[in-house]
């Protein structure tokens, strides 16, 4: 299943689920990450669409360009090892 771009609908969803569960969950953690959690919380509210969206095409190409870069080579795993 590959990636696909959210639309603001589905990431508002995203980040009211996500929000939940970071509720839920900080109190159980030390106070250090606690401090770590909260704060790369707030590091990832100043993320725009944009942003996000660029990331995501940047995975993708990553990814594809990793997965024919393996095909080009027209080896099978481990050929040519003695």
């Amino acid at each position: 299943m590959g990636m696909q771009l959210l639309s603001k609908p589905e990431m508002a969803e995203m980040v009211k689920c996500l929000s939940a569960l970071c509720d839920q969950i900080i109190p159980f953690l030390s106070r250090e990450h606690q401090q770590q959690v909260v704060q790369a919380v707030e590091r990832a509210k100043q993320v725009t669409m944009a942003e996000l969206n660029a990331t995501i095409r940047q995975q993708q190409l990553q990814h594809l360009c990793h997965h024919t870069s393996s095909i080009s080579l027209g080896c099978p795993s481990g050929a040519g090892q003695v």
